[in-house]
């Protein structure tokens, strides 16, 4: 970062290459560019996409067995053999959860041992692990484990699920087969309230105060959560691929009309929308100011969250297996895991990454100074008065906030100057 010194002043350079947030100390970052950290043989072609922590990437194979790869080098760490899972695998740092022969296994992350085994569990969608919890909805509700030791803490008719439980809270919300969400207590499993829509729910993306989620009638619904209320619906006109995503703005969905969309998360209005080259595979991805698409083949399109505007694919290799499976790194990026394989029955994991120096961080909290920064519009955030300069083009210039010395807490002007 670059200080540009004036008389009876002092000038901070804004961070460049990164957009700070607003607010306070967050510095929010496009997941550019990428590289590929690392490609490796694996032992055979995978189940479902894989899924992976802060050290590893797990993969769960068709012909049976469950790998591990270090995220550093791509190296596996261990295998686990005799369990075929049915469903994506899901992990929460400490133990991998496989739905496999009518039970639900939970695997020692560090070695692929035995953790605990809950027989007579049928998941018919991916399993979700969160905040101590496994949740595993199946075609007459859902059940909830503690994710430490596996016990049963309740289990609750809910109907036919197919799709992916959504945490919020206290709240664990369902999307049933004949048309209804589902808001249950996330302690007990009572229910909170269900309500119907004109088709049968995708996935659902709950926020502290909405629900949303996109529907078989090919309309886009948006729940109050505290009720269930409809808010709004936005008619589409084309079937959903995949669950919704958001952040503070917008909603951003897939539809297999190949396009992409973000509607204001309060009143459904359209903000943009994007046609898409191809099939959309899944569901999009936030990550800081980006919103990530992976394709049916062998891309994965980017788009600048607030514009719409397209920032370029990530370079996934080709003949690509299941759809790329994708890990929100907050401030450190973006990671993307690919399987590929071909006609000679080989397949390959590769790891493609956010690359590059990190963002650069807001200056530091010095006791007394309100904190100096900007937020996504360039609009200064604090309270003390200076102004915004362009001065030269980086990196030896650049947007400066220019802040007199006279308001600095403690700071007199030299005599003479």
């Amino acid at each position: 970062m670059h200080l540009i010194r004036c008389v009876g002043a002092i000038a901070v350079l804004l961070a460049l290459g990164a957009t700070l947030s607003g607010r306070t100390g967050e510095v929010e970052r496009t997941v550019f560019p990428m590289a590929t950290r690392w490609s490796v043989d694996v032992a055979g072609a995978p189940a479902t996409a894989p899924v992976s922590d802060d050290r590893q990437v797990y993969l769960a194979l068709a012909g049976g067995g469950i790998v591990a790869h270090g995220l550093t080098d791509g190296a596996q760490r261990w295998r686990r053999d005799g369990l075929t899972a049915d469903q994506p695998l899901a992990t929460d740092g400490t133990d991998v959860f496989v739905a496999a022969a009518h039970a639900i296994h939970a695997l020692r992350a560090a070695d692929g041992r035995d953790a605990w085994q809950h027989p007579d569990i049928t998941p018919t969608a991916p399993l979700l692990a969160a905040a101590g919890w496994v949740f595993a909805a199946t075609a007459d509700g859902v059940v909830a484990l503690r994710a430490r030791d596996g016990s049963l803490v309740w289990r609750r008719e809910a109907g036919d699920v197919r799709e992916r439980p959504a945490l919020e809270g206290d709240r664990l919300y369902l999307s049933r087969t004949d048309g209804n969400i589902v808001a249950l207590r996330v302690d007990s499993g009572a229910p909170v309230w269900q309500q119907k829509l004109g088709g049968a729910p995708g996935g659902v993306y709950a926020t502290a105060d909405r629900v949303y989620a996109g529907a078989a009638d090919k309309y886009f619904y948006c729940l109050d959560a505290a009720t269930g209320q409809i808010e709004w619906e936005s008619r589409v006109g084309a079937t959903f691929q995949g669950a919704p995503a958001g952040d503070a703005m917008h909603v951003y969905f897939t539809a297999l009309d190949n396009t992409i969309r973000a509607l204001d998360r309060g009143n459904g209005a359209v903000r943009w929308w994007k046609p898409l080259a191809d099939r959309p595979a899944t569901g999009p991805i936030v990550v800081g100011i980006t919103v990530l698409v992976p394709a049916a083949g062998a891309e994965l399109w980017s788009f600048d969250t607030r514009s719409g505007q397209s920032t370029g694919t990530v370079p996934i290799p080709p003949q690509l297996a299941v759809p790329p499976a994708l890990t929100n790194q907050g401030k450190a990026g973006l990671l993307v895991f690919a399987i590929t394989g071909n006609l000679s029955n080989q397949w390959k994991l590769t790891l493609v990454e956010t690359a590059g120096d990190p963002p650069l961080e807001p200056l530091p909290a010095i006791p007394g100074w309100p904190p100096l920064i900007a937020g996504p519009s360039r609009a200064p955030l604090t309270a003390l008065p200076g102004e915004v300069h362009d001065i030269g083009t980086p990196p030896l210039g650049g947007r400066v906030w220019v802040v007199p010395l006279s308001a600095l807490p403690g700071v007199s002007r030299p005599p003479g100057r």
